[in-house]
């Protein structure tokens, strides 16, 4: 089973369990809904009962698990193509959905040198594409270079607006005449990228980020500080993407070679930790340099001794880019328990039901909270 961005195959099956959604957000709050069933189908085939039910005396709770990949090396774009493309191979292997995260410096390589990627990205049946921003934005966190505290909401509107529909200048981190930003990521692939992250430094920012993003036909928007965003909240103006366990999956590649954990071990214990009993909406998320960087690639161009919270001076030395790369053992760790994770998840789907950016709009719409 193939399970498709624009939800041709997968809204037969979760029509249901979208459409019950409204009613169990006033039963069981802001959390997604345990889900009963009396047969191991696939995730799409679910269907949503109250808290309670049993159907032939078992009881099934599943949680809804989203995986996510945060794309952003230009300093090594032919290593990051090949973390994009095998990524997708993974996903559609298994028929499981990805959301992959882009920002404009990464597209616009993409594009240049790349266009095999870019064109994976938007006929994938299982990539939804979503933005984020990186140096050198300046409202990223910590990289005000350009005095953005100073400005008021409409000044801040009138200097932000133009890096979400032109190209970002490296070393210079002000904005070219060509395409770029959101803009040219929605042209390009056909639809809004559906959600965007908030990793802006000031609430200010945030919000007038959000009204950009929004004109511009985002509709769900993202964290970065762990904290659980529950269904139905208001970010900076963008309905927020649920998440009750934020997962960062690298951090534990060494623990699944060298100790035995597994997905199912460690999704698991962190589900019983949280003790809720189901309905949990779960992220799990990698970073296409993860598999083969040991630090940010990007740090030493735009921070002092890659130093977050002191940017360098302007104009960027972009030749400045570097990183120690994994050995070979360590980048087989990484993909083989990444796999691992998507593996389970598609095997268990009495467990889970695995969702993308796409399904997760569907249910805000069948709650009325979307048009």
């Amino acid at each position: 089973m193939v399970l498709h961005k624009d939800c041709t195959m997968i809204k037969t099956g979760r029509t249901v369990v979208f459409s019950m959604m409204i009613i169990l957000i006033f039963v069981f709050g802001c959390a997604g809904p345990p889900i009963t069933n009396n047969q191991t189908v696939s995730p799409t085939e679910q269907t949503p009962q109250p808290n309670g039910q049993t159907v032939e005396n078992q009881t099934i709770t599943q949680n809804y698990v989203q995986f996510t990949l945060n794309v952003h090396d230009w300093v090594y774009p032919d290593k990051s193509t090949e973390s994009v493309l095998k990524t997708i191979e993974i996903h559609e292997k298994y028929g499981v959905p990805v959301d992959i995260y882009v920002d404009d410096p990464i597209f616009q390589k993409y594009m240049e040198d790349y266009p095999g990627v870019v064109e994976k990205l938007k006929t994938s049946p299982v990539v939804v594409v979503s933005y984020h921003i990186r140096p050198p934005m300046p409202a990223y966190y910590q990289f005000d270079i350009f005095d953005l505290d100073s400005k008021s909401e409409d000044e801040l509107y009138a200097f932000l607006k133009p890096y979400e529909e032109n190209r970002t200048n490296l070393s210079t981190a002000l904005v070219d005449p060509a395409p770029g930003g959101y803009q040219y990521v929605k042209d390009t692939i056909g639809y809004a990228p559906v959600a965007i992250s908030f990793i802006m430094d000031t609430p200010e920012e945030k919000m007038v980020m959000g009204r950009i993003y929004k004109e511009k036909g985002a509709l769900l928007g993202v964290t970065h500080d762990n904290s659980r965003t529950s269904f139905g909240e208001n970010l900076y103006g963008i309905l927020a993407r649920p998440e009750d366990i934020p997962i960062k999956w690298y951090e534990k590649a060494a623990d699944h070679k060298f100790d035995g954990l597994t997905a199912e071990g460690y999704l698991t214990s962190l589900i019983e930790e949280h003790g809720d009993s189901g309905g949990l909406f779960i992220n799990i998320k990698m970073h296409e340099s993860d598999y083969y960087a040991t630090s940010t690639t990007f740090d030493p161009v735009y921070w002092n001794q890659s130093e977050r919270g002191n940017p360098a001076n302007v104009p960027f030395d972009i030749s400045a880019g570097y990183t120690k790369f994994k050995t070979t053992q360590a980048m087989t760790n990484e993909w083989e328990w990444y796999e691992s994770a998507v593996a389970y998840v598609a095997e268990h789907s009495e467990l889970y039901v695995a969702i993308d950016n796409n399904d997760v709009v569907e249910m805000y719409r069948d709650a009325g909270m979307l048009e």
